[in-house]
């Protein structure tokens, strides 16, 4: 097994303030922040914005590239949001499996897998929770969906759920963003 780990740190307070157009909002309870519904759909424009959205294709051909896949292997974009990665991954011949916790987002994922007119398998699930043995040639978590739990255990747990996940001689792919371009797009 192979894990490709992109600049891994972990960003997250004991409590936030997110200010946006319609208001601060605070967050007090850091062990559950990720599961609060309102703060994804106050986020999701800057982490979904155009740019990112047309790099899509960029990306997974790049992540292709990287970790040697081929059509028809088994993909799990664990904490796939709005399914951008696993649509890109199915057109071009995976069988992709996507699994996050933000109702919001899998509702948007569904939209986005009927109109490109695909098969993607959506689970609503929490990542610590979420295991299928030795179902997958490549796994990813894309986009700064790692780190996100108080307890370095649970990012462990989530990790070993990932790994039991793999096939022998499976991948798993980690994305991150560290502070100073988080930084870039708060002036």
């Amino acid at each position: 097994m192979c894990i490709y780990v992109i600049f891994v740190i972990n960003l997250i307070p004991q409590f936030a303030i997110i200010n946006f157009i319609g208001g601060p909002m605070l967050i007090k309870d850091s062990s559950d922040w990720f599961k609060n519904e309102e703060f994804w759909k106050l986020y999701e424009p800057l982490m979904f914005d155009p740019d990112r959205m047309a790099d899509t294709g960029l990306e997974v051909d790049g992540i292709i590239a990287l970790a040697d896949l081929h059509p028809n292997q088994n993909i799990l974009d664990a904490c796939c949001g709005s399914a951008r990665h696993s649509v890109e991954f199915a057109k071009k011949g995976f069988n992709v499996t996507g699994v996050d916790i933000t109702e919001a987002y899998l509702k948007e994922a569904r939209e986005n897998i009927k109109n490109a007119g695909v098969n993607v398998d959506l689970v609503k699930d929490d990542v610590r929770k979420f295991k299928k043995p030795s179902s997958y040639d490549f796994a990813m978590n894309y986009y700064t969906s790692f780190g996100y739990f108080d307890d370095p255990e649970d990012d462990l747990t989530f990790c070993k759920n990932i790994c039991d996940s793999l096939k022998k001689g499976g991948s798993f792919l980690i994305d991150t963003i560290g502070k100073e371009t988080v930084a870039l797009h708060f002036k």
